[in-house]
């Protein structure tokens, strides 16, 4: 159920970001309880030398970041219930973060929730700042390669957008599947298809799965974005 009180945002108060995500690279350890994203953002300043970043994220546990290999102290970024702001950045740089969240409690249907026995995403049109930190907004094209891991007797079917480069075993039960893109995707379209399901795929998860099939890889959604 969604409680989150939502704002207009019009074309009046744009203003481009100095900031833009070329590439992001994703891996998701599953977890009904509690999942890690960890997310490797290729960020190019694309404003003023002394412009901060600031990137949308809420409703997750900050876990670390680092910035080309080098992790962050606490005096080193600036962080609220809806962001986080790093400053005295280079113009080009690696980021690291990773989060902390469960699944099983985001009763928001926004963000990585649990329907039935499957795990889904929905991204549009801010829900991907529910996952990780990000510059959350419409009018960043990234490319995106995405990692999941889970237990492969409860959750045999992983699935996300792009092709499918790599799958495999893991330790203790669990296994892997590695997509990416050839192309670069929509902000929200590219992790909105991220779906670990049991086999066969339960009726939520078919209707999940009938909705990813059919969705284009760069859809675009503006939604609150007011023109």
């Amino acid at each position: 159920m969604r409680t989150e009180e939502h704002h207009a945002i019009h074309r009046k108060d744009y203003r481009p970001n100095d900031y833009r995500i070329d590439e992001i690279a994703l891996t998701f350890e599953l977890d009904m309880g509690k999942t890690r994203v960890t997310a490797i953002s290729e960020v190019m300043r694309q404003g003023a030398a002394d412009a901060p970043l600031v990137l949308n994220g809420e409703f997750f546990t900050f876990v670390s970041a680092a910035i080309n290999g080098r992790a962050l102290t606490d005096g080193e970024y600036k962080r609220d219930e809806k962001s986080l702001t790093l400053s005295n950045l280079p113009e080009r740089f690696t980021l690291h973060v990773v989060t902390e969240f469960s699944p099983a409690e985001n009763t928001a249907l926004s963000g990585l929730y649990k329907a039935g026995e499957i795990f889904c995403t929905q991204c549009e049109a801010e829900g991907f700042r529910r996952i990780t930190y990000f510059l959350d907004r419409p009018d960043n094209l990234a490319i995106y390669t995405t990692r999941i891991e889970a237990d492969k007797k409860k959750y045999p079917v992983l699935l996300s957008n792009g092709n499918l480069v790599e799958s495999g075993d893991l330790p203790n039960g669990r296994h892997f599947a590695v997509r990416s893109p050839a192309i670069s995707s929509h902000w929200s379209a590219a992790i909105s298809a991220c779906c670990a399901t049991p086999s066969p795929p339960c009726p939520a998860a078919r209707s999940t799965l009938r909705s990813m099939s059919s969705m284009a890889t760069n859809r675009t959604s503006l939604m609150r974005w007011i023109r």
